[in-house]
């Protein structure tokens, strides 16, 4: 710790509210060393210097990591992006395959085609009257009866059921 002796004393002025000024001395420094605050000295000699070979080579370190982080991301989207354009060329192909496909579907239940190969190529030929024959309407397997009434607080269910016939 250094002791302070520059001069004897301090020269202070105190100017006073009508402009008068006042000169004060005291000693500034005595033959007793400065010691300062414990917790100044503390954080003295915790404060490390580091040479600057080592900041540099921290700070390339950084940089360096940093550009292959960024690489490796750009590649993962490169992959990603060829990915995506493979699978917009496969959705092409179905979607071209639909279309045909909708095509055949569209000539196969045309009625005009299956009048011709069922004529053409099957050898089909519209029935003669004597060879209709009709047959009479057979009786309804159930009769309508008053079970199939919904009865008064029965519900929608008991309703449907009984239209079943259950």
């Amino acid at each position: 710790m250094v002791a302070r002796r520059t001069n004897p004393y301090a020269k202070v002025y105190s100017y006073g509210a009508n402009g008068s000024a006042v000169r004060a001395g005291s000693p500034i420094a005595s033959q007793h060393t400065i010691h300062s605050h414990p917790r100044a000295r503390a954080r003295k000699r915790l404060e490390v210097r580091a040479p600057l070979w080592v900041i540099v080579l921290v700070v390339a370190a950084a940089v360096f990591f940093q550009a292959f982080a960024m690489l490796g991301m750009q590649s993962g989207i490169t992959g990603e992006q060829k990915h995506i354009n493979t699978l917009t060329r496969e959705l092409a192909k179905v979607q071209e395959s639909i279309d045909s496909l909708e095509v055949s579907i569209a000539q196969a239940s045309d009625p005009s085609r299956i009048h011709s190969i069922a004529v053409n190529r099957l050898g089909m030929r519209q029935p003669t009257p004597e060879q209709i024959h009709l047959l009479p309407r057979p009786e309804a397997p159930y009769k309508a009866d008053e079970s199939a009434r919904p009865q008064e607080g029965g519900g929608v269910l008991r309703m449907l059921l009984s239209l079943v016939g259950l």
